[in-house]
């Protein structure tokens, strides 16, 4: 699990609190999971399909078993084929219908609620590709061009999108704080069990891959997108869950602060104090001080490498 979107503890915990998580129906969900399982299953993962058999095989059914009507290659733009996301999703098929009424593709994006960007089975989805001179570019960046280009042609009706290469899938929020990083993506091969993929010992299999799952199916299919029957504002699943997860990284923030500076700081003084072989028995105050302000450095240093480890901001290649 990747991305800023939404924060682990809410994924994990909070998720399961809401009345959406709640009133999922078992029996759809082990339909689901038995969907996923079978697409996976026949596809191997050392695969090197291109782009047009990865959606046929692998995207295509996948947004099927969540339940979305989608048309194909639909223009977001009047003038020409520069911004043509790859799929525009509805929540039903009689929206569909209703946007095939349209004559124009870009007012087709009205009706939608996302897009979808495909690419080849575990293309990187976050640098070019210089040896495809038709797609070159790197699709994050890609993706968040189409995003902007799809609110103007839907008049604000479409905040989402998908961008997906088979095995990983990510959520992008076009109203996020920080677009290129607040995104949800789930490695959904793993979570299908798919055999043969390799060892990731920075991201290893996930003890929790059937919650996960239905975190994917509510985050990723149309009932994350539709007004919530008991919300009194109206909102959709997904703008709820964002309000939550504001919530639960509020008091996620606030517990580690209190670790860290009434317990964690205090200790890391006492023990530079007391295991420095140059100190002498009695401390003094200027001694004192200069721990403190040494165990401060390092605190901060600690918390720096855990914060850009977090944001895969450290060469780890």
């Amino acid at each position: 699990m990747q991305g800023k979107l939404f924060t682990q503890d809410f994924l994990r915990e909070g998720i399961q609190e809401t009345n959406a998580w709640q009133r999922l129906d078992p029996d759809e969900l082990a339909r689901f999971r038995a969907r996923i399982a079978a697409i996976f299953d026949v596809f191997p993962a050392d695969s090197q399909a291109n782009e047009a058999v990865t959606e046929t095989e692998i995207i295509f059914p996948v947004l099927e078993a969540l339940g979305w009507a989608s048309l194909p290659q639909q223009t977001a733009s009047g003038k020409g084929r520069q911004d043509v996301p790859d799929v525009l999703l509805f929540v039903d098929a009689a929206t569909k219908r209703a946007a095939l009424a349209e004559r124009q593709d870009e007012q087709r994006y009205r009706r939608g609620v996302a897009i979808v960007e495909c690419k080849r089975w575990q293309r990187p989805l976050d640098r070019g590709d210089r040896t495809d001179p038709l797609d070159a570019n790197a699709p994050s960046n890609q993706m968040l061009r189409y995003l902007s280009r799809a609110e103007v042609a839907s008049e604000r009706a479409i905040q989402w999108g998908l961008l997906t290469n088979g095995r990983y899938w990510r959520l992008y929020f076009q109203g996020a704080r920080s677009r290129s990083e607040e995104f949800l993506e789930l490695d959904l091969a793993r979570l299908a069990g798919m055999t043969g993929l390799p060892a990731d010992l920075l991201d290893p299999a996930d003890p929790d891959a059937a919650h996960f799952l239905v975190v994917f199916y509510l985050l990723f299919g149309p009932a994350g997108f539709v007004p919530q029957p008991e919300d009194p504002e109206n909102r959709a699943f997904l703008a709820i869950a964002l309000a939550e997860t504001r919530r639960w990284e509020a008091r996620v923030s606030q517990d580690l602060g209190a670790l860290v500076f009434e317990r964690l700081f205090p200790r890391l003084v006492a023990a530079m104090a007391q295991h420095d072989p140059a100190a002498s028995a009695l401390h003094s105050a200027d001694y004192l001080d200069a721990v403190r302000r040494e165990a401060l450095i390092l605190l901060y240093r600690l918390l720096f490498v855990l914060y850009a480890e977090d944001r895969n901001l450290l060469p780890v290649h």
